[in-house]
């Protein structure tokens, strides 16, 4: 089936360019990978540091508090990006040329969503947020309005990844993260570490780290309003298609905790979080790929696009079973003694919580697949079965089974969603279905780079 014409602001379209570091070639995207997958185990090592402060100092309560207070603007900032992102990353690759009034016109378009999106949570938060004591509400309603700093910087991100910059995009990340933990870290010698404060840390390093990337875009691109009307809509005549999806995707993938800040106490809200942030360790091997495969795709040929998911989706999944299961044996005595004896007992949560990373980065690989190829709208329309049937599980779960019944509902619809996904390719795309592969040679590369690097690392030392 062939790719719907996306609408033209000029009066010619060239292809894809090959940008230096987006993966345009094999060797091109291993080490796009291997790039972002470094800055990704600092990220996360800072994450969990994070996690460790706020978990003992502020106890299961008081982390559900931040949970919740953080939720919102979370939950805003993804759920209204209209597509600005995907339609970024896939037309600057495309038109390269208008990378400027591209990136000017989406920064426009989130900072508009931002406003009104903030608005209307302010809002809702005090009938959703009504466990919060009323000062806790109050400031959820503030903080809200941080919303355009978080889609600014995903347009930011996109445009970065688009141009094939992922060291830059790895390294805000990184500098993110760092940035927190040492802000968490003051705060906790000081004495002033509390749900409001680290929650301005947090936007605060998120505003800080993001700034001086916009300056390099601002010198690189230009940001214009150039035909703001008629590159919005280019813009928005590919994002919505993705968008729709990724609007349910998003509310999906927040539904659990949403919910759960709804039916139980800020104390499970809290222990929750600590479960999904210990049992997202392996997601960042999925979280280094996906970055580096979208504009790869994106500048392919429409056969290779299978394949090419077959072989990233195996190495993936293999790497990810494996720290899975290492994670979970030591999980019973290592998470007790890090965040403390409050968190004990969350083995079995944590193991839900594995599964589910496990079968969905198995579907958001396949669904990266179907953006690229220019059919987001055939992941949207599976989204629109997929998420409903999760919310309804989780309001039948969430009462009865508590923390494991949310688990538990989320891994049943991301088993059903891996079906539909796959069966989409050869139904609908009439494409092969990309199913998980790995070769020996797949694993030797992979093996000879990290002997690389620890020779490297050996010899600098």
């Amino acid at each position: 089936m062939s790719r719907p014409d996306a609408p033209n602001v000029d009066s010619t379209e060239t292809a894809p360019e090959p940008v230096a570091g987006s993966g345009s070639t094999l060797h091109g995207f291993a080490k796009s990978v291997s790039q972002t997958l470094g800055v990704n185990l600092l990220a996360y090592g800072c994450n969990f540091a994070a996690g460790i402060i706020t978990a003992r100092t502020l106890g299961s309560d008081g982390r559900g508090q931040l949970v919740a207070v953080m939720l919102a603007p979370t939950l805003a900032a993804s759920i209204v990006t209209l597509g600005v992102p995907s339609g970024l990353i896939y037309h600057i690759r495309r038109k390269s040329a208008d990378a400027g009034a591209l990136y000017g016109s989406g920064v426009l378009t989130m900072l508009l969503a931002g406003l009104i999106s903030a608005s209307i949570a302010c809002l809702i938060i005090p009938w959703w947020l009504d466990g919060l004591s009323a000062e806790l509400r109050h400031f959820a309603q503030i903080y809200v309005f941080t919303t355009p700093i978080s889609l600014i910087g995903l347009s930011t991100m996109a445009c970065l990844e688009a141009r094939g910059e992922f060291l830059l995009r790895s390294a805000k990340l990184g500098a993110t993260a760092i940035g927190y933990v040492v802000s968490l870290g003051g705060l906790w010698l000081v004495g002033l570490l509390s749900p409001v404060s680290a929650a301005l840390a947090h936007v605060i390093v998120s505003f800080v780290t993001l700034l001086p990337l916009l300056i390099h875009l601002h010198r690189q691109l230009r940001p214009r309003l150039a035909q703001p009307i008629a590159h919005v809509r280019l813009l928005l005549s590919f994002g919505l298609k993705s968008y729709v999806g990724t609007f349910v995707t998003r509310i999906g993938s927040e539904a659990d905790r949403s919910l759960l800040a709804g039916f139980l106490s800020a104390s499970e809200l809290g222990l929750y979080s600590i479960a999904v942030s210990v049992a997202s360790v392996p997601w960042m091997l999925h979280t280094a790929v996906t970055p580096v495969l979208f504009p790869a795709l994106a500048g392919s040929d429409r056969a290779k696009v299978p394949s090419m998911i077959s072989r990233s989706s195996g190495v993936t999944l293999v790497l990810m079973v494996a720290a899975s299961v290492g994670l979970l044996a030591i999980a019973p005595w290592v998470v007790p003694f890090v965040y403390g004896p409050e968190f004990a007992g969350l083995t079995l949560l944590i193991g839900l919580l594995l599964l589910r990373l496990v079968l969905m980065s198995f579907c958001e690989t396949l669904s990266v697949g179907l953006t690229a190829i220019g059919r987001p709208g055939v992941n949207s329309a599976l989204q629109f079965v997929i998420v409903p049937l999760m919310i309804v599980l989780l309001f039948l779960a969430i009462p009865r089974y508590g923390l494991l019944g949310a688990a538990g509902a989320i891994a049943i619809a991301m088993c059903v969603r891996a079906v539909l996904l796959a069966g989409a390719y050869p139904l609908i795309v009439k494409l092969r279905v990309p199913v998980p592969t790995i070769s020996g040679d797949d694993m030797q590369r992979l093996w000879d780079r990290f002997a690389a690097r620890r020779l490297r690392r050996g010899g600098a030392s």
